[in-house]
This record gives structure tokens, sequence and C-alpha cells, in this order.
């Protein structure tokens, strides 16, 4: 959920875009500051228009590829696509390798859209991973997971 971009802005709306409680709810807190995009000074309830919670999703949310006729030592995934909702709306991207196979590697580590590849993939062999697409508005960042199933399959 986005704020207005006019009219009436309450304290329990910006709780509510923040997921906090009405009753421990700052305007001045350091969540609030960064929803506004004001982190020191004077803050008003105009600050907030049109803001949002940043968040980030992908899909799908696994990324598989195989080469079942075991004839490349290269395999690819299918290209999953990030997300940013909410925040400042101008979104840049980060893949990571969060856990796994080390071999396994973004072919667009900073685009919305990636795929993931391992380049030196055995006969008969399965590896796996997964990576963290860090998603920032230059204010806020939202990290969402993808798993990543590589298979090379027998002669």
């Amino acid at each position: 959920m986005t704020l207005p971009l006019s009219g009436a802005i309450s304290f329990n709306n910006i709780a509510d875009e923040l997921v906090v409680s009405h009753t421990n709810f700052s305007i001045s807190g350091a969540a609030a500051r960064a929803l506004a995009g004001v982190p020191t000074g004077p803050i008003a309830m105009a600050d907030f228009y049109g803001k949002g919670s940043l968040s980030a999703t992908v899909s799908p949310d696994v990324a598989a590829g195989t080469d079942p006729t075991n004839t490349h030592s290269t395999v690819t995934s299918n290209t999953v696509t990030a997300a940013g909702h909410g925040g400042s709306g101008s979104y840049t991207y980060s893949w990571a390798r969060k856990s796994g196979d080390a071999g396994i590697t973004a072919t667009s580590p900073t685009g919305a859209v990636s795929a993931f590849s391992c380049t030196t993939m055995a006969s008969n062999s399965e590896r796996a991973a997964v990576f963290t697409c860090t998603v920032s508005d230059g204010t806020s960042t939202a990290p969402v997971d993808v798993s990543v199933d590589l298979t090379r399959g027998s002669p």
C-alpha cells in the first residue's frame, strides 16, 4: 500500500504503512524519516505524500536449468524477474549468492531479470544455490530469495 498523493494523511496511516504499532509510533522516528525521505530536520505530514514501504517479489521463485543430453558443461536456468514495490519507485537490483554452490553465478547481477548458470557442470551432476536479490530505491532496501537448481543429465 502506498500513502495518498494528496489530501489527509493520519499518523495511523503512516504507522500502518510501516507495519508498526499505533501506540509506539513516532513521526520523527528512524523508520518514519526513512519512509518520508527526510533523514534530519523538520518533518511534515506532506513529506509522506505518495510514499510507501519498499518490498520486493520475484517470479518465478525457482530458477531451474537442465541439459538432459549431457552435451554441454554449461547449464543455464530460466530467467526470473525481481520487482520493487512502494518506496520511491526508482529501483536498482543486486543479485548475490546467499548459500549453496559457489560455481553458480547470476547472468545479470545488477538487472531486474536474471538467469543463473554454472560453467563447470560435470556429467550426471546437480548443483543448487539460493540467491538474494536486494532491491533498493536509494533510501531503503528489500531482499527477496530465489532457489536455483541446475542439472546435467547422463549420456
